[in-house]
């Protein structure tokens, strides 16, 4: 995070004293690039993390584990837990 706000900073002075030309974008424009790519990288991993955490937990139900104790281990709400169990 550290190194893109200095990126930032330095695109934004290099613009500011007339060194910098962004062909066809302004700086609010580069701005929301960042902030979409920041964003992206968060729902991917967040999306990974679900997935792992989903798949653990089927395969300790798959293992005859109590709904209690697959929440509990794969940090998971019991009513995703009950949604897994139907869904089989």
């Amino acid at each position: 995070m550290t190194s893109l706000k200095t990126s930032i900073k330095t695109i934004t002075y290099l613009s500011d004293i007339g060194c910098l030309e962004i062909q066809g974008a302004s700086l609010q424009t580069l701005a929301q690039w960042f902030e979409e790519k920041g964003f992206q990288k968060g729902f991917q991993k967040g999306y990974k993390e679900g997935l792992q955490k989903v798949r653990l937990a089927q395969r300790l139900l798959s293992k005859g584990m109590s709904r209690e104790d697959v929440a509990e281990l794969a940090n998971l709400p019991l009513a995703e837990i009950d949604k897994l169990i139907n869904s089989n």
